[in-house]
C-alpha cells in the first residue's frame, strides 16, 4: 500500500503543473485515464472467439468464462446470441454440439441447461 502511494504521489507531482495540482477535477480525470485499463475490442473478440472448452472443464466453467469473456467485446444486442454461438461451437462432446447445431430457435438459456452435467462429471473427451 505504501509503495502505491509512494508511486501516485511520484506520478502526480511529475504530471501536473501548480495549477492544474490544484483541481481536483483535473487529476481525477487524469488519474482515471491513467489507471484505467484499456479495452482492445478487436482482441477481445480473438479471444473471446478462440475459447473453446478445454479438457477435464465442466460445461458451467466454460459457459461462465464465455460470459465474462464476452464484456469487453461490445456485442451490444448480439451478446446473448455471440455467446450462444461460442458454446454451440466450443462444447467439449461431439453429440451435443451436434444436437445444438440442429436445434431450431435456440436460446442461450435453453441452450445453457442443455449443454450443463452434474457438477460430478467433467468433459474428457475431445472432438
Amino acid at each position: 500500500m505504501l509503495l502505491r502511494s509512494k508511486l501516485a504521489i511520484e506520478v502526480y507531482t511529475s504530471s501536473f503543473t501548480q495549477e492544474e495540482g490544484g483541481k481536483y477535477e483535473e487529476v481525477v480525470k487524469w488519474f482515471k485515464a491513467h489507471c484505467n485499463p484499456k479495452t482492445n475490442e478487436t482482441y477481445g473478440r480473438y479471444i473471446f472467439n478462440c475459447r473453446n472448452q478445454a479438457q477435464g472443464e465442466t460445461s458451467e466453467q466454460f459457459i461462465t468464462d464465455l460470459k465474462l469473456k464476452a464484456r469487453p467485446c461490445g456485442f451490444g444486442t448480439l451478446k446473448d446470441s455471440m455467446i450462444r454461438d461460442r458454446i454451440a461451437l466450443g462444447v467439449n462432446i461431439p453429440r451435443i454440439w451436434e444436437r445444438l447445431l440442429k436445434e431450431e430457435n435456440l436460446t442461450l438459456d435453453l441452450q445453457s441447461k442443455s449443454v450443463k452435467q452434474p457438477k460430478r462429471h467433467i468433459i474428457k473427451s475431445k472432438r
